[in-house]
């Protein structure tokens, strides 16, 4: 809807379902309000001025950042471009594939794919319940439990994901009929 460029203080302001893509590393970001703040790149230009590049974006509201490997969602968030890490804020949720993981809290770097989940942000207070960390993680392939005879053909499916074979029991142990 509408766009800023605050010079000296060298950050730019994008309101409205706003988007920053860097193609180069095929990555993206989205929210409602985009912050981009600039710093001085180690490249200049064509007459030895000084080049500016993208430092840092925050992101508030219906934040999504996002890559070819995967995206995270939240309230809000902040992208570390130099380093492709992504800090996002309150009902996180970060999906790889088939797996989700939600929580409160989550570091995520875009290049490697490594996602790290937290109910609270580190090192501060608690403010009210935190989110509880949840998640959905589906295997590649299910291996045959040690001391079984259950194999992908035979055991139970639940709304198509596969569900694991309980383990054997210790011949002292009996399960309750």
């Amino acid at each position: 809807d509408s766009l800023e460029y605050w010079h000296q203080q060298n950050k730019g302001i994008a309101r409205g379902k706003a988007v920053a893509a860097f193609l180069e590393k095929e990555e993206l970001i989205e929210a409602d309000t985009l912050t981009a703040y600039f710093a001085p790149s180690e490249e200049k230009t064509e007459d030895d001025q000084e080049k500016l590049s993208i430092d840092r974006v925050e992101a508030e509201g219906n934040m999504l950042a996002s890559s070819p490997k995967g995206f995270v969602t939240g309230d809000r968030g902040v992208y570390y471009a130099k380093h492709h890490l992504v800090e996002v804020f309150n009902n996180v949720k970060v999906l790889q594939g088939d797996n989700v993981i939600e929580g409160g809290y989550a570091r995520h770097n875009l290049e490697t794919n490594v996602a790290e989940m937290y109910a609270q942000p580190i090192g501060h207070p608690q403010s009210g319940t935190p989110k509880r960390i949840s998640g959905i993680i589906i295997p590649k392939e299910v291996k045959k439990v040690k001391g079984t005879e259950s194999s992908k053909e035979n055991t139970p499916k639940h709304k198509d994901r596969q569900i694991l074979p309980i383990p054997a029991k210790r011949e002292s142990e009996t399960l309750p009929q």
